[in-house]
């Protein structure tokens, strides 16, 4: 059944009909003329509105926003999904890394801590590098919060590119990202002395370091 037709059901829900005070109610065929007047641009200002309304009405401020880049794997031809590398379906006959794997979208979200809602969406193609259009994804984010405070961002290893970090220390705003567990920082961990007990089980360590690809040291913190 196409996914359009799945909306005809709405057609005979009368709770919704009296919920909106709909005399009438349309049929899929008119919800989707109605929605094909929305182009991106149109879409992208009607929501940002709408975000800004919705936070600018929350009684919080110095938010802890999360960050959040993924990969979501899609059967078929849909549009805009592309063979990109993708950790849970691996190309057929390769489980290389580097090797293209199904089919995915690779959105970037961004999500508020404090009331557990999503903040802002991009849907990317599959084959989308991590770091790719952060920094605009940022700002996007941060404009839909209404003039909302965030006191703490946290991400991801996708967000751990030189650029975006160094935006971050010029916004001068605190941050925690993730770091992915390559050979370089492997060795710098294991060189490191000086874990203490955090409690059964588990150590922790707090030391400078800089990345191949960073241009200065960043203070990281080692779990194990």
């Amino acid at each position: 059944m196409n996914r359009s037709e799945q909306m005809e059901v709405t057609r005979h829900d009368s709770v919704l009909q009296k919920l909106f005070g709909f005399k009438r109610m349309a049929n899929f065929k008119a919800i989707m003329w109605f929605f094909k007047k929305f182009d991106q641009v149109t879409t992208t200002e009607i929501f940002g509105r709408m975000y800004r309304w919705f936070f600018g009405n929350l009684h919080i401020d110095h938010l802890t926003l999360d960050l959040d880049s993924t990969v979501m794997t899609r059967y078929g031809q849909q549009e805009g999904a592309a063979r990109g590398y993708n950790p849970r379906k691996p190309g057929r006959y390769s489980y290389h890394p580097r090797k293209p794997g199904r089919y995915s979208y690779h959105p970037l979200m961004a999500f508020v801590a404090d009331t557990r809602m999503i903040a802002n969406l991009w849907l990317r193609l599959g084959n989308s590098h991590s770091a790719n259009n952060v920094l605009a994804f940022l700002d996007d984010s941060l404009n839909k919060l209404g003039g909302k405070r965030v006191a703490l961002l946290r991400a991801d290893s996708g967000f751990s590119d030189q650029v975006f970090l160094n935006d971050l220390d010029q916004r001068d705003m605190h941050y925690l990202i993730a770091l992915q567990l390559n050979q370089p920082l492997q060795r710098a961990l294991v060189d490191e002395t000086g874990w203490w007990v955090l409690d059964d089980g588990i150590e922790l360590i707090a030391f400078d370091y800089q990345a191949p690809c960073w241009d200065k040291p960043r203070r990281v913190v080692g779990i194990r």
